[in-house]
């Protein structure tokens, strides 16, 4: 079950960074 959950966070880990990462560096090219 551990096993489980470490892998669930780490795929909502990979979601949010593929999401929020292209997001950070389009409002730092625009706004920085």
């Amino acid at each position: 079950m551990s096993l489980g959950i470490m892998g669930y966070y780490d795929y909502v880990i990979r979601v949010l960074a593929l999401y929020v990462l292209p997001v950070a560096e389009y409002v730092s090219m625009c706004c920085g």
